[in-house]
């Protein structure tokens, strides 16, 4: 299994629209666990689709996207949205929602539009009909209602202060930092997030850029990895937010 996975990396480098279906058949509904010992990591069946579709790079969320109305695999897909998806996906996944408002879908739904949708996400959490929804996601929603409400690009910098790194940095050497992410494969030790965030290049750039880093520590089948994904995904976010 995990030299399946290693083949997949390198056809994901290649860009080979073959991948993503050779991916559908053999890991979509597959709820196998790979140990990989050399990195002390066990992954289950949505982590290894994370580490294979987000290799590909972020056209796999077209492709994902299209298969939501798949009830085999609905579920799974909102999950791989969490790590791979953008306010893109808003209306799909929305749509899940409204056909399947039951707690396990409500979950999913609200991680991926307040983790991967930006401003659009927490607009659709604001809007929903709560008479529309079951008991408990009713419940939930109504515990979180507050938190969405505070959702801003302030709020979300504030969550990644205490990250150490140059938190200032010119313009110039942002670009620098960022692109030698790219090519080191997503590892950074010397930048803080807020340099990223607080820097005068354009949102639509920094995001374009960062998803290319995002790609790219994917193909390191580590739990550093899927950290450092997790804080890339949240400056992402955050700079959807920003001027917002």
């Amino acid at each position: 299994m995990e030299g399946t996975i290693r083949v997949g990396h390198g056809a994901a480098e290649d860009h080979d629209a073959r991948l993503l279906d050779l991916i559908d058949r053999n890991f979509l509904t597959s709820d196998q666990k790979i140990f990989i010992p050399q990195h002390v990591l066990q992954l289950d069946g949505t982590l290894i689709c994370v580490f294979l579709y987000g290799t590909y790079g972020t056209d796999a969320e077209t492709h994902l996207r299209a298969k939501l109305q798949d009830h085999s695999v609905t579920r799974r897909i909102l999950e791989l949205l969490v790590w791979l998806g953008s306010p893109d996906s808003v209306r799909q996944v929305g749509d899940v929602l409204s056909a399947s408002p039951n707690y396990e879908t409500f979950s999913r739904v609200t991680a991926f539009m307040m983790q991967a949708a930006g401003p659009a996400g927490r607009d659709f959490m604001l809007k929903l009909d709560p008479s529309k929804l079951d008991p408990q996601s009713r419940e939930y929603l109504s515990k979180i209602h507050s938190a969405i409400q505070a959702m801003s690009f302030e709020t979300i910098r504030g969550s990644l202060a205490s990250f150490p790194g140059d938190k200032k940095l010119s313009d110039p050497e942002v670009r620098l930092r960022i692109d030698a992410m790219i090519a080191n494969y997503g590892k950074d030790e010397r930048t803080s997030p807020m340099a990223i965030l607080d820097s005068g290049l354009g949102p639509d750039s920094l995001i374009a850029s960062l998803l290319k880093v995002r790609s790219r520590s994917l193909y390191r089948l580590s739990d550093e990895a899927l950290s450092d994904v997790e804080v890339t995904n949240t400056l992402v976010n955050a700079l959807r937010y920003r001027g917002h």
